[in-house]
């Protein structure tokens, strides 16, 4: 059963953020193609930021979060299996130019340049520190939130897919 609401869990995620993209305009791609300078500027913002490292640890940390819904005879299988899977198709480096493209195209090149100048502060350098720490208690807040209400999410599934 573990499973089964691991992957609702993946499922809603998926459409919350097809739904958030929907209400923000069109999607990354149909915007217009930023220029070199603006994706150079996007690269250097961020290696600056971290976001590399950020990455690494966020995906670390969300498969020990959802590692800890699977029954514990299959979590080290499944952390395999996934950390193989993002190894293969959602490392930093496979990822990277979308990831640029997408701040190019939501920030101007001096804007860009300015966080780049930030993430290089004391103040950024410690943002950079503590996302991953923020970003494990937000996850566990959300999945407290939905095990609290678990078996309301349950019938809500089982009602609409009767």
């Amino acid at each position: 059963m573990k499973i089964k609401l691991t992957l609702i869990s993946i499922c809603l995620l998926s459409l919350f953020l097809n739904s958030a993209y929907a209400q923000l305009g069109d999607p990354p791609d149909m915007a217009p193609e930023p220029s070199a300078a603006s994706l150079k500027a996007a690269e250097t913002m961020l290696e600056a930021s971290g976001a590399g490292d950020q990455f690494n640890k966020t995906i670390t940390v969300a498969l020990n979060q959802f590692s800890n819904q699977i029954p514990a005879d299959k979590q080290d299988k499944f952390k395999e299996v996934m950390k193989a899977f993002f190894e293969k198709y959602c490392n930093w480096e496979v990822i990277k130019p979308g990831i640029c493209k997408m701040y190019a195209q939501e920030f101007t090149e001096s804007e860009m340049n300015k966080l780049t100048t930030f993430y290089k502060t004391p103040l950024g350098i410690k943002l950079n520190s503590v996302q991953p720490i923020l970003f494990a208690k937000a996850a566990a807040l959300g999945q407290q939130t939905v095990a609290a209400r678990q078996n309301e999410l349950q019938q809500m599934m089982k009602d609409a897919f009767k």
